[in-house]
């Protein structure tokens, strides 16, 4: 099972009705959207030298 943490410690707050921080408190989970791209879109040109289909067939197997 996959678990995220706000903070590495338990966090100090003030609880705020409505806040991510209030919603945890009340063993409930929080979801924010995020957008973090740091595709390097140079460097996905360079994939077709490869041929992945071949690299990655025995990984397939193995699942």
């Amino acid at each position: 099972r996959r678990r995220y943490r706000i903070y590495g410690d338990d966090p100090g707050y003030e609880e705020g009705a409505g806040t991510d921080f209030a919603a945890v408190a009340e063993g409930l989970i929080a979801v924010t959207p995020l957008h973090f791209d740091l595709t390097d879109r140079a460097g996905i040109e360079g994939f077709d030298r490869f041929d992945l289909d071949r690299l990655l067939a025995p990984a397939a197997r193995e699942a």
